[in-house]
């Protein structure tokens, strides 16, 4: 088989964080594969080791990488020795641009990673370039160890770092549950909302995931004008802010789409005073999203805090 063809699941996370654990409970599922071979790889050596039963028995080969081979030449020779017909990758978080490596070789049908609680603030602080690394690239990310109060007010820090990917926190007895709630700062069962400094991100985080909060509020925002190539002959622009995401060196322009029902767009990049309906309209999937409907647009001072933060009292640490 292609390798670009061989379905592979990537399964990253400091050390200690639960990728054994987490790998070998997929193969005692009763809905793991029957048929064929697996492939596993092994780029770490943590701190528990693997059931050589659980792994004869689900058909599996174990790779453990030995540092002083390149890892695209250890990929490429265990490849050529056991033909698998699937791959789990054991991440490494340390090894640079593992992931990238994987990539151009396999097809990578899966990612998640894994952050166990007791070494979460210590990664945070010292390695917060490095932990947000591995959860862009991941389409699940899994919170252990960690009790649901300590976590909640992370929500928004980890949902800039992937909007698009699923958070669970694993409670003590094992189950998953969907790790953050709705956190914003202001009441939602308000018609009129006027968003401070503070209000922006959890606001634009919220709207991704449930527009239907907005429509129909009146909203008074300042914000700074951007655009697109297709949007301005739509009449839309972008009103937005730059976020600070995980440090200085990691800046997002995070914005929601503005229709101008009269055409008169403000210049691009100007500062406005924004009032604007909210509406949702489908988007190219089918899906309703967030379009501010423009009542007022007033010429606004730049602010003195050109960028703005999560609303988190966390220690830079990039």
């Amino acid at each position: 088989m292609n390798s670009a063809h061989i379905p592979s699941i990537l399964v990253n996370g400091f050390l200690s964080s639960g990728k054994t654990t987490y790998i070998q409970d997929c193969f005692k599922n009763d809905y793991f594969y029957k048929k064929g071979r697996t492939l596993l790889l092994s780029f770490e050596e943590g701190e528990m080791d693997y059931d050589l039963e659980l792994l004869k028995s689900r058909r599996t080969d174990l790779a453990v990488f030995s540092h002083s081979e390149d890892p695209s030449d250890f990929l490429k020779r265990c490849l050529e020795r056991f033909a698998p017909d699937r791959v789990y990758v054991e991440m490494n978080a340390m090894i640079p641009e593992l992931c990238e490596t994987l990539s151009s070789i396999l097809r990578i049908d899966f990612s998640v990673m894994l952050i166990e609680g007791s070494t979460f603030q210590l990664y945070l602080t010292n390695l917060r370039q490095l932990l947000q690394n591995m959860v862009q690239t991941s389409r699940q990310v899994i919170f252990n160890r960690i009790s649901r109060e300590e976590l909640e007010p992370y929500g928004n820090l980890f949902r800039i770092m992937n909007k698009k990917a699923s958070y669970l926190w694993e409670g003590p007895t094992g189950y998953h549950e969907k790790a953050f709630g709705i956190l914003v700062p202001f009441d939602l069962n308000s018609d009129t909302l006027t968003l401070s400094d503070t209000d922006f991100t959890p606001f634009y985080l919220d709207a991704l995931a449930a527009p239907a909060h907005y429509a129909g509020k009146e909203l008074h925002l300042l914000c700074q004008v951007a655009y697109t190539p297709e949007s301005a002959r739509d009449d839309i622009f972008c009103a937005g802010r730059r976020v600070m995401t995980c440090c200085a060196a990691d800046i997002q322009f995070l914005s929601v789409p503005c229709h101008c029902p009269d055409g008169q767009l403000p210049g691009n990049q100007a500062w406005i005073e924004l009032t604007a309906r909210g509406t949702l309209r489908p988007d190219s999937y089918g899906q309703n999203r967030l379009v501010l409907e423009a009542e007022a647009i007033q010429p606004a001072k730049m602010p003195e805090n050109l960028v703005i933060g999560l609303g988190l009292s966390i220690d830079s640490g990039c």
